[in-house]
């Protein structure tokens, strides 16, 4: 049986590499996190390394193929702004904060992908309004906690202001502050985007990327005390990673340019550094031997932006076998999209500095302990353990070992106590 007792706090900062994670450490807060903890380098996201891909396999320990969110986008050309995956149906496999659920924890999401409608005690789900006339007021409140995010709107919403970053993220981190102090929830799971903005705008490892990493760290001491406030301090554990990183990019191409002279019977799902394409009508085989003709075209033009056709094992592994005829990754510098962009994720796994990272700090995790390697999908399966939640079935193994002698609550290990101590 789990020890409803436990807490675990899951802090994700979006597109934070393991670079970035150096750069954390001449910070004091997640330094000294570092010190009592377990700090994991060199991480692998998953392919197609987008966010919402990348946080349904943190929630599952699966890869795409297995839990089904292959994109952060749907594939719906017709639309100047496609619908993002933002439902929690998407995802077809169990996931942590469902099982934390059903083991008796309550739970709690701010902000965190692919949980619009999703079963959690208190929810505030990434969701945001494409098309003219919606109300994000209304869109949120339709897919979450109603009374739950009124009650945050009404106590922290002037941090909303002015729209965009570093205010959503202040935002987002005082209704973290709050439900830690009040609520108190087994669960917490936090998405914070503000890196992940700067560097598309600005470039990886840019003035306003690390500027934005200053105020992760002032956020991270927020939230540390809230913790303590909460009294909760010898109960609760801590992950704080990243979901994939970013590679500098100069220029965009947009694929939907190459697809306007098949009149809508082909297209491409275009996720940043990869795109698929897509045959409407699979038995025309005109159709796909001009598909065809196109995509060789792409490939020996220098100009084209496209760099390789992906291999059958990573569109099997993204979960984009079946539905796409083929997959192209851009070549170095370039993205796909309407957007210009300095920086850019949703390239395959195998670049360099494309790695990122995570620490977790709790009972029984050796202190001051360093490992390299593995995968986003191992982080499931050590929060599910740092709970005591029932095993399931995962691509992800627990690389961090836990000695389970060495419980905080039973004055063996400090774990995080002598941080909160400092605060």
């Amino acid at each position: 049986m789990p020890d409803l007792n436990r807490k675990l706090l899951v802090i994700s900062l979006d597109s934070a590499s393991s670079k970035d994670a150096l750069s954390l450490l001449h910070m004091p807060a997640f330094a000294s996190l570092v010190r009592r903890g377990t700090l994991v380098t060199g991480v692998s996201s998953v392919f197609i390394s987008n966010t919402y891909p990348a946080h349904a396999s943190i929630v599952t320990g699966l890869h795409p193929k297995g839990h089904g969110v292959i994109e952060n986008l749907l594939y719906q050309p017709e639309r100047e702004k496609p619908d993002w995956r933002w439902k929690s149906s998407f995802i077809r496999a169990k996931t942590l904060y469902g099982e934390a659920k059903r083991a008796g924890f309550t739970t709690c999401s701010i902000l965190w992908p692919v949980t619009a409608g999703a079963d959690i005690t208190w929810n505030m789900p990434e969701i945001f309004k494409v098309r003219r006339g919606q109300s994000q007021l209304l869109t949120s409140l339709k897919s979450g906690g109603k009374a739950f995010q009124l009650g945050m709107l009404a106590r922290h919403g002037k941090k909303l202001f002015p729209i965009g970053q570093p205010a959503l993220d202040n935002f987002a981190a005082a209704a973290a502050c709050d439900v830690l102090r009040r609520k108190k929830p087994g669960l917490t799971l936090l998405h914070l985007t503000e890196l992940d903005v700067m560097q598309h705008m600005y470039g990886p490892g840019s003035p306003e990327a690390h500027e934005a990493l200053d105020r992760h760290e002032l956020r991270l001491e927020r939230i540390l005390s809230a913790v303590k406030d909460s009294g909760e301090s010898d109960n609760t554990d801590i992950i704080i990673l990243g979901d994939h990183a970013c590679l500098p990019v100069s220029r965009a191409v947009d694929l939907s340019e190459e697809a306007k002279s098949f009149n809508g019977k082909l297209g491409f799902l275009q996720a940043g550094g990869c795109a698929f394409l897509k045959v409407h009508d699979m038995s025309n085989r005109e159709l796909l031997k001009d598909a065809a003709m196109m995509v060789k075209r792409l490939l020996t033009d220098s100009g084209s932006g496209v760099g390789r056709l992906l291999s059958s094992d990573e569109m099997d592994a993204g979960g984009f076998s079946g539905e796409y005829v083929c997959g192209l990754e851009a070549a170095d510098g370039v993205c796909f999209g309407k957007k210009e962009r300095m920086g850019q994720h949703g390239y395959a796994l195998n670049h360099p500095d494309y790695t990122t990272f995570y620490l977790a700090v709790g009972r029984g995790i050796a202190p001051g302990n360093r490992l390299s390697g593995g995968c986003i999908t191992d982080i499931c399966p050590l929060a599910a353990d740092l709970l005591g939640l029932e095993p399931w079935e995962t691509d992800g193994k627990r690389k961090i070992p836990i000695n389970s002698g060495e419980l905080r609550h039973g004055g063996v290990t400090d774990g995080a106590d002598l941080y909160f101590a400092q605060l």
